[in-house]
């Protein structure tokens, strides 16, 4: 597996804002699945966002996806990134994510 090198930025770095509004876009997005999928479900829609937002705060070796990086973690390494960016609220355990990410009508 590629290197990976978080850098969270903290509330005094510039963009604090920006990131709280990208962040509770993305919760809501997580509560609405809950609403509709259940209590531990999150789309594949809304994972998707989460691990784009994640990819911002993350340098990898040059020539390696970042994406492929990020989806090749471990649910411990996942955690402590969530943990790192300010205890987002998204359900643990490997039964939690849905790859469907069409809507179902």
């Amino acid at each position: 597996m590629a290197e990976i090198n978080v850098k969270i930025p903290g509330p005094e770095d510039a963009g604090y804002l920006r990131r709280m509004v990208k962040l509770a876009e993305i919760q809501d997005a997580m509560h609405q699945d809950k609403i509709e999928r259940g209590p531990k479900s999150v789309s594949g829609a809304t994972l998707t966002k989460l691990i784009e937002f994640i990819s911002n705060y993350v340098d990898v070796e040059d020539g390696v996806d970042k994406m492929d990086v990020l989806l090749d973690l471990s649910e411990n390494e996942y955690q402590e990134i969530l943990d790192a960016l300010g205890s987002v609220d998204v359900p643990k355990g490997s039964d939690t994510a849905s790859n469907d990410t069409s809507e179902e009508s």
